[in-house]
């Protein structure tokens, strides 16, 4: 029998600030029927990019490490740090990153010096810091952690941490996904698909066995019931793609005999504009009536696309709903869907514990 896969840590970072309360006291301006978009900077022939603070992190950071390691690695950290020091772990504990773009800025400093100025210019600090998995080395150095590690692109840290502890190979995994931003990211990626609303942040989780949670008597935010990732090519579409989505939804739900509809959806996509996919239209499709008691909601609308934080983001506050916001019974569940630049699709189905 598969291991029960709950969520008992849960931290946010993003333009908004940090925690997950910063976006749940914002939730009524991302629904579909507000025309807000606060927070994000217009950038000349670029869009609109919104940005964390460094006040946010930098003083999560300890002093000793601060000077030594670039932004992105230091808004891995300071949302890691905050859930270890909440929550009971040990060495056997492992840390899954996933980002789109990693350490971006870090890589372009290091060609420009390079190109512009020579080899002679270029720090060895500075090379390690291009590295792909330098972030997820260093949090595994900084706080001792020896369970499983890696970084991923093109894949999703809750869903890859999902299958090592239903699979009996852990019991604790920390989660992130992390995504930091700067204009010639933006510019690039407008070459081939047009971002007008984008967001750098990170969202990390503390992942467990039911097992292990029980044991260490600790809270539990939600159950992660499942999750389906599909790649979508050839569809131009909103149509096409809301039709898609129903029959991922569908299986989906009928892999786990759910009949119902969910409490809330958590949904978002890369692409943010005039013909985004309303997910209601998606709902009444699958139940065959018009629904009216789920609670929608696109947190693009107030941190833009967040590329590889997104679907940590995103089940963050599909936990927090769970467990606070709507009456927890053991029928409440969540939808949380992301719709990626890179054209996967991913579905989390997660459900209010009830113990």
């Amino acid at each position: 029998m598969r291991e029960k896969v709950v969520v008992t840590g849960i931290n946010t970072l993003t333009n908004l600030g940090m925690g997950i309360n910063s976006i749940i006291n914002s939730l009524d301006n991302c629904r579909l029927d507000t025309n807000n978009f606060p927070s994000g900077k217009l950038e000349k022939e670029i869009g609109y990019i919104f940005r964390c603070k460094d006040d946010y992190f930098k003083e999560k950071i300890p002093l000793n490490e601060i000077r030594k390691i670039d932004r992105f690695t230091a808004m891995v950290i300071a949302t890691v740090d905050q859930i270890l020091s909440e929550n009971v772990y040990d060495e056997y504990t492992g840390f899954i990153l996933n980002t789109e773009f990693a350490s971006w800025s870090s890589v372009n400093d290091y060609i420009q010096t390079l190109e512009y100025k020579g080899p002679n210019y270029i720090s060895p600090r500075l090379f390690s810091k291009i590295v792909q998995n330098y972030a997820q080395g260093k949090i595994s150095i900084l706080y001792q952690l020896k369970g499983p590690s890696t970084t991923l692109t093109g894949n999703s840290s809750v869903a890859y941490g999902f299958d090592l502890i239903q699979s009996k190979f852990t019991d604790q995994l920390i989660v992130s996904g992390v995504e930091e931003i700067n204009e010639d990211l933006i510019f690039a990626i407008n070459k081939v698909e047009k971002c007008k609303y984008a967001g750098e942040g990170a969202g990390t989780l503390l992942i467990e066995s039911e097992n292990s949670a029980i044991k260490r008597d600790t809270y539990i935010y939600a159950e992660i019931l499942d999750y389906k990732i599909k790649f979508y090519s050839n569809i131009k579409t909103v149509d096409e793609r809301k039709l898609f989505i129903v029959e991922m939804i569908k299986d989906l739900l009928k892999k786990n005999n759910i009949n119902y509809p969910p409490s809330v959806v958590i949904y978002g996509e890369g692409y943010m504009d005039e013909n985004n996919l309303e997910i209601n239209e998606v709902l009444n499709i699958i139940f065959e009536k018009e629904v009216n008691s789920t609670k929608i909601y696109y947190p693009q609308r107030i941190i833009g696309e967040t590329f590889g934080a997104a679907h940590s983001i995103y089940c963050s506050i599909a936990c927090e709903m769970l467990s606070n916001t709507i009456e927890k019974n053991c029928r409440s569940y969540a939808i949380a869907c992301n719709v990626e630049f890179s054209g996967n699709i991913i579905l989390f189905l997660l459900k209010s514990y009830v113990s």
